[in-house]
């Protein structure tokens, strides 16, 4: 049976920077050590190291530059994601777009350095061609969904396709994750695990909603 994921970005929403996303990040632990679920976290590029050296999970940043160490203003170096201790990346997601040679070029920088990689891709097609790459994990993420009131879990066939064209690669999805049901039903087309935000970050009750969605996360 293939590992399952829970993946959560933290984006840039005030719920989850600073204390707020580190107690997100320390409930989600928490509820990790309870399950033996594998949970990963995406916090704000701010609290990276801070969470990095207070909890223990696979912290991934959201993004990087392949920039050097120099006069880069703005960057997020891949250098300085090691020396803060990050264990991957968020590449291409729809709120930050990247070309497909930029997508190539982030996942063999993440290769060469022992970061895992996260490439979402919006449809069929650039599944087709990541799989020629060999990221870490693809994540199915059809930006029309992201926040929104309907889940990718109602485009089971769609999952699936996704899935046995990524083989031996993880296939996650996302957009508009926000019940046990959802999950269920995109395990049940053959996801490895999926990536939520909103729905976690957003809520009043965030462990509450971690627990609830990482108990939904089994194939049968």
């Amino acid at each position: 049976m293939k590992p399952i994921y829970l993946i959560i970005n933290f984006k840039s929403y005030q719920e989850s920077l600073g204390l707020k996303g580190l107690r997100i990040a320390k409930a989600a632990e928490k509820i990790s050590m309870a399950t033996g679920k594998r949970i990963i976290i995406a916090p704000q590029a701010v609290d990276l190291r801070v969470i990095v050296e207070k909890v223990k999970l696979p912290v991934y940043s959201q993004s990087v530059s392949l920039n050097k160490p120099g006069p880069y203003t703005g960057s997020i170096t891949m250098q300085a994601l090691i020396d803060a201790g990050v264990n991957g990346v968020l590449i291409n997601h729809h709120e930050n777009k990247l070309d497909f040679k930029d997508i190539e070029s982030q996942v063999a920088a993440c290769g060469r350095h022992n970061l895992n990689s996260v490439v979402f891709a919006p449809n069929i097609l650039l599944i087709r061609q990541l799989v020629m790459i060999k990221p870490g994990f693809i994540v199915f993420a059809p930006p029309e969904l992201t926040g929104g009131p309907v889940s990718v879990g109602s485009k089971p066939d769609l999952i699936n396709q996704a899935s046995r064209l990524a083989g031996d690669i993880p296939l996650l999805a996302s957009g508009g994750i926000a019940t046990p049901k959802d999950i269920k039903n995109i395990m049940l087309a053959g996801a490895s695990g999926v990536v939520v935000s909103s729905s976690i970050i957003k809520s009043d009750k965030p462990e509450e909603v971690i627990n609830n969605l990482v108990n939904a996360l089994r194939t049968k």
